[in-house]
C-alpha cells in the first residue's frame, strides 16, 4: 500500500487494481478448493492427537484457519473497494481519487488483514525453519528479529491510517524489505538444510553418486521451503521500488496465495508420513485422507489397467517385520529351483504396480550371522516431516508376488498365517471388544517402570536419564504384534529412508535342500553348517580385495550345465565383509546386479558392517539403492544389523526386500517364536526415539571413526612384525583382517598357498595369541594360509604383544618347513 505516482509506469492505477481484485478472486476460488479438500487431513484426530507431530499438526491447523478467514475477510473487503471504485465512481479521474483516498474504512481494512497474513505467514516460515534444523532457537534469532520489526512498523502504520498520508515514506517502504529479508533468510536455511540432507544420502549411498537434483525435488522444495512466499515478496519488493502500478495487482493476490503456499505445504508433509503406509487397511484408510493430486508426484503408477491400486503399496513404501531368536533353517521355506521358472522382464506381464519394495526389520536371528538375533518389521513412517531426502526415482516397477512363487520352498508355501496373529490388529479398532488373545493381566506385572542411561551421540561424556513407564512399558511387557513395535518400525522406516532411499529367514523361505546357493569364498563362517545341514551345494564366487569378484559368478554362469537347475540366491557381505574385510567396488556391485536379472536369482545382502565404513567418501551405494537404476525392482533381499552399532545382545536388525519373501518370514516366525521380544523393541525404541535420526547417524559415525582408529593401530603393529611375513590389504569398513602368512621364505613354494591352521592352533596359541585359521571360512574346508583376526577389542600394547608373538610362530613355522625331512628307517 505504497504512494501512487501520477506518471507511475504500468497500467493506469483503476486498471490495476481491478486487476489485481480479478487475480485475487482466481486464486480466491483455488484457496477455496484447496482448504476444503485439506480439511480432512489438516483435522484428523489422528494426527493431532500423535504424541510426535500433535504441535506441529496443530500449529498448521490454527494457522491454516485464520489464514482462510482472513482471505474471506479480505477478499469481501476488496469486492467492496471494487464495486465503489468501479460502479458508483464513473470518471477515471474520479476513480483514481477514490482509489487514493486513505480514508475510506476499506482501504483501512485491507491494510491490516494484509498485515495479519503477512505476519502469519511470516510466522510459520520461521516455525518451518526452526522444525527442520532440528529446534535450533540461535538459527531463527535474525528472522524472528526482523519479524517483530515488521511488526512495530505496521502495529505504528495501522494506529496512523487517519493521518496516513503523514507517514514517512521512508517507513512504508521498509515493510516489504523487511519481511522480504526475513522469508529470504529462513528459506534459504531450509533449502540449505534439504541440500544438506541430499549430499549426506550421497554419501550414505542413499541416493546415487551422480544424483541431482530433478525437477520434481526442485518443486517439492519450492513448496517445503515456502520459497513461493519469497519469490511473491521479492517480485513486489522490485516493483514497490520502481514505483510500477503492477504492484496493485501482485500486492492483493499476495493474501491468498500465501494461504495456497501453506495449505500444500501442510499437504505434502502429511502425504510424507503417508508415503510409507502399507496395509492394505491402512493405505484405504489413511492414504484417501491425502487428495489424490497431492500424492501424484509420489507415486508413479504405470499402465496396469487390471491392478487394483488402492490395494497396492505407494511407491516408496517401505515394511518392516520382527523375527524371534530360533534359528531358521535356510533350506526349509524356498522352492526348488527350475530351469523353467518365469523370468520378469520389461514386457512380461508378470509386471506389477510401481517400484515398491518392502522392509521388515528383524531382530538378528538370522543364522547367517547368529543363531539368536531378530528382527524387526516396518509398516508406516512416524513424524510429522518428510523424510527427506527421499528417493524420487520414477517410472520402476517392483515385480508382483506371482513372481516369486517359484523362489518360494515348499515349506514356505504350506505355512499358513497365524488364525490368531493376523486378527491382532483388529483389537486396535475402536469399540471393538476382544475376547481373542490370552495375554497376560498388565495389572499382574512386577514391573513398574524401568530406567537406563544413555550417551550423547554427539558428546559421549553427556548422558540422558531415560525411562519407561505406563502404557509404554505395559507395551513392552506385553505380546505383540509378529511385524513388530509400532514405534521402533517407525523409526526404523525412517532411517531406511535416509540409509537407502529404500535379513536373512529368506533364505528358509527360499532354498530346498539339496538346491545350490552362490556364495562368496570365504564366507562368514555362520553360513556353512546352515547350508550344510540342509544338503546345499555351496558355489563358491571367489573374492578379492575388489570385493566380490563378478568375472568369477560370470563365468560359473555361463558354463552352467544344460538342464540343471541354476542357484535361485547369491549371498554377499558387500561392506567389510568377514573374514575379509573387503568392501565391493562400484563397478562389480553394479554387474552383480546385471547378472541377477540375466540369470534369475536373488541377491541376499547381508550388511551388518554398512554403519562400521571408514573408507573415501562417497561410499558405493547399496544392492537395494543401485537397483533403482534398473527398469524393475525386487530382486535384492536386503538386511543391516544394530548389534554392531548399539550392543550385541539387543541383537536388533533390519531386512528389506519384496513383500511375498517377507511374509514367508512373518508366517515363520508367528510358528516358532511368536515375535521378538516386546521389552528389547520398547527399550531400543525409547533409545532412538530420543536420538532422532540426526542423533543415530552422528552415533555411528563416531562408532565407525572409533574402529578406524583400532583398526590403524592393528595395521602399525601388523607393518612391525609381520612385514615379509605376511600379506594383507587394509579394510574400509568392518572390524576384521585378512591376511595370508607367508609360511615358507621360498617365493616358488610360496605360491602353494599353505596352511595356517596347525600354526594357529598349535604353534600361535602355545605362545599365547589366539586367531581364526582361514579354513574355517571356506565351504569346502580346504587348506588355506589365510587367518581372520579383530581388531574391536584389542589393546594396543596387546595388539604390539599379539604380533610379536605370531611373527615367533610363523618363524617356528618357517624353520620347520626348511628342516630335512628324518629318513623312515
Amino acid at each position: 500500500m505504497g504512494y501512487h505516482k501520477i506518471n507511475s509506469p504500468g497500467p493506469r492505477l483503476d486498471i490495476a487494481c481491478g486487476m489485481g481484485f480479478v487475480l485475487e478472486t482466481g486464486l480466491f476460488s483455488i484457496y477455496t478448493c484447496l482448504f476444503i479438500a485439506a480439511l480432512p487431513v489438516l483435522t484428523s484426530a489422528r494426527r493431532l492427537k500423535d504424541a510426535r507431530s500433535a504441535k506441529s499438526a496443530w500449529m498448521f491447523l490454527v494457522f491454516s484457519i485464520l489464514m482462510y478467514i482472513v482471505e474471506v475477510a479480505h477478499i469481501i473487503f476488496a469486492g467492496v473497494r471494487f464495486y465503489r471504485s468501479t460502479f458508483r465512481q464513473f470518471d477515471a479521474k474520479d476513480r483514481i481519487s477514490y482509489l487514493q483516498n486513505r480514508h475510506n474504512w476499506e482501504f483501512a481494512g485491507l491494510i491490516i488483514l494484509v498485515y495479519i497474513q503477512t505476519w502469519l505467514g511470516d510466522a510459520l516460515v520461521i516455525y518451518r525453519c526452526y522444525f527442520v534444523w532440528d529446534n535450533n532457537m540461535w538459527l531463527i534469532s535474525i528472522p524472528v528479529c526482523l519479524l517483530l520489526g515488521t511488526i512495530g512498523i505496521n502495529t505504528y502504520i495501522i494506529s496512523q491510517i487517519p493521518f496516513y498520508n503523514t507517514v514517512p515514506i521512508s517507513l512504508v517502504r521498509s515493510i516489504y524489505p523487511l519481511a522480504f529479508s526475513q522469508n529470504f533468510m529462513t528459506t534459504s536455511l531450509i533449502i540449505l538444510k534439504f541440500v544438506l540432507q541430499h549430499r549426506e544420502s550421497k554419501k550414505a549411498g542413499v541416493v546415487m553418486l551422480g544424483s541431482k537434483l530433478g525437477l520434481i525435488h526442485v518443486v517439492r522444495i519450492l513448496i517445503e521451503s515456502a520459497a513461493i512466499y519469497t519469490i511473491q515478496l521479492l517480485v513486489l519488493n522490485i516493483l514497490f521500488s520502481l514505483s510500477h502500478n503492477f504492484q496493485y495487482v501482485i500486492q492483493p493476490a499476495i493474501v491468498p496465495s500465501i494461504g495456497i503456499t501453506f495449505v500444500l505445504l501442510a499437504l505434502r508433509i502429511e502425504a510424507s508420513r503417508h508415503e510409507g503406509v502399507t496395509t492394505k487397511s491402512d493405505l484405504g484408510i489413511r492414504s484417501s485422507m491425502i487428495p489424490r493430486w497431492i500424492r501424484e508426484a509420489d507415486r508413479e503408477t504405470g499402465p496396469h489397467d487390471n491392478q487394483d491400486h488402492s490395494s497396492m503399496p505407494a511407491r516408496d513404501e517401505q515394511q518392516v517385520a520382527v523375527e524371534g531368536d530360533s534359528t531358521i533353517d535356510v533350506g526349509s521355506e524356498m522352492s526348488s529351483s527350475s530351469p523353467t521358472r518365469p523370468k520378469a522382464t520389461a514386457s512380461s506381464s508378470l509386471k506389477g504396480p510401481t517400484d515398491e519394495l518392502n522392509v521388515r526389520f528383524l531382530v538378528d536371528s538370522f543364522p547367517f550371522r547368529s543363531q539368536d538375533e531378530d528382527y524387526v518389521r516396518i509398516e508406516e513412517p512416524a513424524g510429522d516431516e518428510p523424510r527427506f531426502p527421499v528417493d524420487f526415482s520414477l517410472s520402476l516397477q517392483r515385480l508382483p508376488v506371482e513372481f516369486y512363487s517359484d523362489f518360494l520352498s515348499d515349506l514356505a508355501k504350506q505355512r499358513k498365517p497365524s488364525p490368531i496373529r493376523t486378527l491382532f490388529p483388529l483389537e486396535k479398532v475402536p469399540g471393538v471388544i476382544s475376547l481373542l488373545a490370552g495375554k497376560p493381566n498388565a495389572s499382574t506385572f512386577p514391573f513398574t517402570s524401568l530406567s537406563f542411561n544413555a550417551r550423547s551421540p554427539s558428546d559421549p561424556d553427556s548422558e540422558t536419564k531415560l525411562t519407561i513407564d505406563g502404557a509404554e512399558l505395559t507395551q513392552g511387557l506385553q505380546y505383540g504384534d509378529t511385524s513388530g513395535l509400532k514405534g521402533l518400525l517407525d523409526w526404523l522406516h525412517g532411517l531406511q529412508g535416509l540409509s537407502h532411499g529404500r535379513k536373512m529367514d529368506e533364505v528358509h523361505a527360499m532354498v530346498n535342500p539339496g538346491d545350490a546357493v552362490f556364495v562368496e569364498s570365504p564366507v562368514y563362517a555362520g553360513v556353512i553348517p546352515m547350508f550344510s545341514t540342509m544338503g546345499c551345494k555351496q558355489i563358491e564366487v571367489e573374492t578379492d580385495s575388489q570385493g566380490i569378484k563378478s568375472s568369477s559368478l560370470r563365468e560359473i554362469l555361463e558354463q552352467w550345465p544344460v538342464g540343471v537347475p541354476k542357484p535361485k540366491v547369491l549371498y554377499t557381505v558387500p561392506y567389510g565383509c568377514n573374514p575379509t574385510g573387503m568392501t565391493a567396488t562400484l563397478e562389480r556391485r553394479k554387474e552383480v546386479l546385471k547378472l541377477a536379472h540375466e540369470h534369475n536369482f536373488i541377491i541376499l545382502e547381508d550388511d551388518p558392517y554398512f554403519y562400521l565404513y571408514y573408507g573415501k567418501e562417497p561410499r558405493y551405494p547399496s544392492y537395494f539403492q543401485l537397483e533403482l537404476e534398473e527398469p524393475e525392482v525386487g530382486r535384492v533381499l536386503r538386511f543391516d544389523s544394530l548389534s554392531k552399532v548399539l550392543s550385541a545382545g539387543i541383537r536388533i536388525g533390519f531386512a528389506s526386500g519384496p513383500e511375498a519373501l517377507l511374509n514367508a518370514i512373518d508366517r515363520h516366525t508367528a510358528t516358532s517364536n511368536l515375535q521378538v521380544s516386546s521389552l528389547t523393541q520398547t527399550i531400543v525404541y525409547k533409545l532412538l526415539d530420543a536420538w532422532g535420526h540426526t542423533g543415530f547417524v552422528t552415533h555411528t559415525k563416531r562408532v565407525a571413526s572409533f574402529y578406524a582408529h583400532k583398526r590403524d593401530i592393528f595395521e602399525r603393529a601388523m607393518q612391525k612384525h609381520l612385514a615379509g611375513l605376511a600379506e594383507w590389504s587394509t579394510p574400509e569398513a568392518g572390524m576384521f583382517f585378512w591376511f595370508k602368512l607367508l609360511l615358507n621364505d621360498d617365493v616358488a613354494v610360496r605360491e602353494d598357498d599353505g596352511d595356517s591352521k596347525t600354526v594357529i592352533e598349535t604353534t600361535a596359541f602355545g605362545k599365547g595369541v589366539l586367531a581364526l585359521p582361514g579354513t574355517v571360512f571356506l565351504p569346502n574346508g580346504r587348506k588355506t594360509a589365510y587367518v581372520r583376526a579383530s581388531f574391536s577389542l584389542t589393546s594396543e600394547e596387546d595388539v604390539d604383544k599379539a604380533f610379536a608373538r605370531l611373527r615367533e610362530a610363523i618363524l617356528e613355522a618357517r624353520a620347520t618347513a626348511k628342516a630335512p625331512a628324518v629318513p623312515v628307517v
